[in-house]
């Protein structure tokens, strides 16, 4: 409330003591509140991997500054997206929706400003064709980016050394969901759009000391099988013997189909 000075104001408290309670205790703290002067943010530089959410407070200084609504601005929105804000926009929540780095500005009503440069952090590139080898050294929090040069379908197999991967949560490029897959996995993807995926992946502790931990990924471009041989051209055998066949396609990186086996 705004007073003026040299004149008198009466306050009435209304307090009622509760039935076990022998009195009544409050107290009142009246504060003097002055024009902001400035902003302090909780953070000035933030890194993050892609579609994690990063939360940045504001306060107005002095501490007794008079309230103003906040409001923020990304100066990068490819990178990073204001995704919510509260309590009169102190609080405010951002996305980080690719790679690069956002100038997050948190401004007040009287137009005072502070800013926070918010990036994406951890991004590793992936080209098919090559071995993408991850150290435990490293950290084993990051991104693979991958943008294919050609559609079509591709495959992702992953070599775990003294670590493991949980889970793998797969993006295109608006970040929306696309797959979780615990491991290997193969997927469609079109050339020339950019996806995301984060591993959730941990070191082995099982390992002996000393021993290395790293995770390497190998991505190749599936084709169109072409040919389908059988592990025997014939078999001659006694009468109530049983034989296992095993059917594969070539060349090695050939689309899986399924085969159907008929006398």
């Amino acid at each position: 409330v705004e007073l003026t000075a040299g004149e008198t104001y009466y306050y009435t408290v209304n307090a009622e003591k509760t039935e076990d309670a022998e009195f009544i205790d409050f107290s009142l703290v009246i504060n003097h509140l002055v024009p902001a002067t400035g902003i302090t943010l909780s953070a000035t530089e933030i890194k993050g991997l892609v579609a994690t959410y990063e939360t940045i407070t504001a306060q107005l200084l002095p501490e007794n500054a008079i309230e103003e609504e906040i409001t923020w601005t990304s100066s990068n929105e490819d990178a990073v997206v204001i995704y919510d804000t509260w309590d009169n926009g102190k609080t405010c929540e951002v996305k980080i929706v690719g790679g690069g780095s956002s100038e997050l500005t948190a401004t007040s009503e009287s137009g005072l400003t502070a800013s926070c440069t918010v990036t994406a952090d951890q991004l590793v590139d992936i080209v098919a064709g090559e071995v993408h080898t991850r150290y435990e050294d490293e950290g084993y929090e990051y991104t693979y980016v991958f943008t294919p040069e050609e559609s079509g379908t591709y495959t992702f197999n992953f070599t775990c050394v003294n670590s493991y991967i949980d889970w793998i949560a797969m993006y295109d490029g608006s970040l929306s969901w696309l797959d979780s897959p615990s491991g290997d996995f193969q997927y469609e993807f079109t050339a020339g759009e950019t996806y995301y995926f984060n591993p959730e992946a941990y070191v082995d502790y099982n390992q002996d000391e000393g021993d290395e931990s790293y995770i390497s990924l190998a991505v190749l471009k599936l084709v169109d099988a072409q040919t389908l041989t059988v592990s025997e051209e014939s078999i001659t055998d006694k009468v109530n013997t049983t034989h296992t066949l095993l059917g594969s396609f070539w060349p090695g990186n050939a689309i899986t189909e399924d085969i159907t086996w008929t006398s």
